[in-house]
């Protein structure tokens, strides 16, 4: 019986370590202040394995979209800003029902980069999405900020479209990984989302107090964790880039002066590594910039679920606790009847 016991014990244990690290995956931090001068800055904590490259890629304007500087996880976009300071970056949530409706077009994964390739303020991007679909498998919130001191928190929820606006009174907005809408649904509360909203709540806001957000919520956990960190000026369109949020040392884009250089319709790749490491730079020059108008008609069955895993963490979550737990039945099982054997 002692045996049994505290074969049990041990296997709670290995559980609890396994569910911990596999939650610990869904931890970004995002957030908008305006400062006293009106100037608004839009920061970033992505999140994610170490081992995924990470790639910053402007698209410059022409007839069919505005002009752009987004950052992406493999080859899926995580958030950016455009031309007129209009800022967005998601972060994962709990699994829920998506809202459909069949008279909407229907957006793909990439439904961020679409909407600053279209939109030039929050309102517009309110009445962008109000139009659209988006894929039945997202489970992200969307925070877009732009240079007005406008900032808004977009959820797709319980099958309803919410948008959550930032309150008169304040001067910031805070996103992690739970439904502001309905924090019931898991999530909440979070150390990261506290930490934040009481910094910028009881401190003078400033470029430093968000470097200094960023440095207390940034994550490390072995083979995870903060892959970079941006703050964006949404008034001079400038983005200061933090490789493992060192905030020592920041790579910085004019997105203004970069857009100058390129011919219309063009992108350049950068890998963020680099740039942030002050080594020689490579950059991919003069592809095509993806197509905005075609991205967004896109049918939701015909779409690829997502391959970057943060996309789709609630359901691998989901999946791979129940996996484990599974095993560890077996296994314990398994002992507990050869033990009764001996």
């Amino acid at each position: 019986m002692k045996m049994k016991l505290k074969i049990g014990l041990c296997s709670l244990v290995f559980a609890a370590v396994l569910i911990c690290q596999i939650q610990s995956a869904m931890a970004c931090t995002i957030f908008s202040v305006s400062l006293e001068d009106g100037t608004v800055l839009a920061c970033n904590n992505e999140d994610w394995m170490y081992s995924i490259e990470n790639t910053v890629k402007i698209s410059a304007p022409d007839s069919n979209s505005y002009g752009r500087v987004c950052f992406y996880n493999l080859s899926y976009v995580q958030g950016g800003m455009n031309e007129y300071g209009l800022f967005y970056d998601g972060a994962s949530c709990p699994s829920t029902e998506v809202p459909y409706d069949k008279e909407k077009d229907d957006l793909g994964y990439d439904l961020g980069e679409i909407a600053l390739a279209k939109c030039k303020t929050v309102k517009e991007v309110e009445e962008f999405f109000n139009n659209h679909n988006i894929p039945k498998g997202f489970y992200d919130h969307l925070l877009f900020a732009d240079p007005t001191g406008n900032v808004a928190v977009f959820e797709w929820v319980e099958n309803k479209f919410q948008v959550i606006w930032k309150e008169p009174e304040k001067s910031h907005q805070v996103i992690t990984n739970f439904w502001l809408s309905d924090p019931a649904l898991g999530g909440y509360p979070c150390t990261r989302y506290d930490t934040a909203d009481q910094a910028l709540s009881s401190e003078k806001p400033s470029f430093e107090l968000c470097e200094k957000i960023l440095n207390k919520t940034k994550q490390d956990w072995g083979d995870g964790g903060t892959l970079y960190s941006n703050i964006c000026n949404l008034n001079t369109r400038e983005v200061f880039l933090y490789y493992r949020c060192d905030t020592h040392q920041s790579y910085q884009i004019n997105l203004i002066d970069e857009l100058k250089s390129m011919d219309s319709g063009s992108c350049k790749s950068m890998d963020m590594q680099v740039i942030c490491s002050g080594q020689d730079i490579e950059v991919v020059r003069n592809e095509k910039a993806p197509d905005a108008k075609d991205e967004e008609r896109k049918p939701v069955e015909e779409e690829v679920p997502s391959t970057d895993p943060e996309k789709t963490d609630s359901k691998k979550t989901a999946f791979e606790v129940i996996t484990a737990i599974l095993v560890i039945i077996i296994i314990i099982t398994f002992i507990v009847k050869k033990h009764d054997k001996k």
